[in-house]
């Protein structure tokens, strides 16, 4: 009798789509503060700025430059094109992947408010 595979430390199996809402395709640019966990506004580089690649009832994805830290809380303005309005809204980094061309990072943000 064969003996079953073992997969690699570190490698998970594929796993079912883990997303609860449709996705939607926006041009749209986002800037926000990093906050501490206290809820003021962290000191030094804490402006974050990127365009968002889509969204959902549930959050959004945000490709930028700037570096942010897993579980940290954004206070955010989604800037609505050719007008003057901004969306506020609380987020929350849920995941972080660092690309190989174009923005540095892809960002998932929860939204809490």
């Amino acid at each position: 009798m064969e003996e079953p595979r073992r997969r690699k430390p570190g490698l998970q199996r594929r796993t079912r789509e883990r997303r609860h809402h449709r996705r939607y395709g926006v041009l749209c640019k986002l800037r926000g503060r990093q906050l501490t966990p206290l809820g003021s506004p962290k000191a030094g580089k804490s402006v974050i700025q990127g365009r968002i690649e889509n969204t959902s009832a549930g959050g959004l994805c945000l490709l930028t430059n700037d570096a942010i830290k897993l579980s940290y809380l954004l206070q955010c303005e989604i800037c609505i094109p050719n007008t003057a309005a901004a969306i506020p809204t609380l987020t929350q980094v849920r995941w972080i992947q660092e690309n190989a061309k174009g923005s540095r990072y892809r960002v998932g943000l929860r939204f809490l408010l």
